[in-house]
């Protein structure tokens, strides 16, 4: 049962990693290793989150301003917050990255490469996204309502 999981879980398209409650690598799936490249050499179980973040804020693959140690404080505090944030590459793609805390404090990780959808939204309204063009002065209520 429990290889056909990992078959199925190397399968698809998102990037899947697996913490223990002492934020250590348990598991990940190729697709993680993959979207994770400059960095797959240490991708192993007993990993630190800490150590994670340390190594790819280091790596040259990530787009930002933030000094390293920042960004590294950014993605622990993200990491222990849970839910989803955006990244971008220095190659220009965009990763989704979503945290959950599950039973017994493991935490999973979910990325997935947004570029495609970034590219579209960009080329679709430029400055505007994807959906209904508004007029300058209207503003969206939380249900979408027009006010």
């Amino acid at each position: 049962m429990l290889d056909h999981l990992q078959a199925g879980l190397d399968a698809i398209d998102y990037g899947v990693a697996l913490w223990t409650a002492d934020r250590r690598l348990a598991w990940c799936n190729v697709k993680f290793r993959e979207l994770f490249h400059g960095i797959a050499d240490c991708l192993r179980p007993g990993l630190s989150h800490h150590e994670f973040l340390s190594r790819l804020a280091r790596s040259n693959e990530l787009a930002t301003e933030l000094p390293p140690e920042e960004w590294i404080a950014r993605g622990l505090a993200e990491f222990e917050q849970g839910g989803v944030s955006e990244q971008m590459l220095s190659d220009g793609r965009f990763y989704e990255i979503s945290r959950s805390v599950a039973a017994g404090g493991l935490r999973v990780t979910v990325v997935h490469d947004i570029t495609p959808l970034k590219r579209g939204r960009a080329r679709a309204a430029p400055g505007q996204g994807v959906g209904r063009r508004r007029r300058p002065h209207q503003v969206a209520l939380p249900s979408g309502r027009q006010p």
